[in-house]
């Protein structure tokens, strides 16, 4: 649990300095996480499935920082957008064929109270608007190196 937050608080503090103008839905997207890995530490509960919920839903974010990383190097923008595309499309492998049944079978089953499944719903609802946003910037992107243009973060 410890290392999962450290990953969000290292990943945000990263990239909010650098991305000051993202979405709301980011943002959300990032305290919401933080507050499902704090709350079991917390009560003592749910911590399992806090994780589970998070790891289903985090476990591709390497590439897309890896894209990010590429960027900022001044490597060629096309091995940036190789690992943005992977990024997409595990994610949405991952959050469609893996962490929905999970989801549904949390709500369910779980005995970690109303207050982590709010949560979890939201974050997975949240998870869904950052795939969309993230299909369309890699789109955009792919766009922009066809015909030549800079690519901007």
């Amino acid at each position: 649990m410890t290392m999962c937050i450290s990953f969000h608080v290292f990943e945000t503090g990263w990239a909010l300095p650098r991305f000051a103008s993202k979405t709301l839905s980011w943002k959300v997207h990032h305290v919401l996480a933080i507050l499902l890995l704090v709350e079991p530490l917390y009560t003592g509960v749910g911590g399992a499935e806090a994780c589970s919920v998070i790891f289903y839903g985090e476990v591709t974010l390497p590439l897309l920082l890896l894209a990010w990383f590429i960027f900022d190097a001044g490597f060629p923008p096309l091995y940036a957008l190789m690992f943005e595309w992977i990024f997409v499309l595990m994610f949405s492998y991952i959050r469609l064929y893996i962490a929905t049944p999970f989801l549904f079978e949390y709500l369910r089953y779980s005995k970690s109270g109303i207050i982590l499944q709010t949560l979890g719903v939201i974050l997975y609802i949240i998870g869904l608007v950052l795939l969309v946003t993230a299909s369309l910037t890699a789109a955009k992107h792919t766009k922009y190196i066809f015909y030549g243009k800079q690519i901007t973060l």
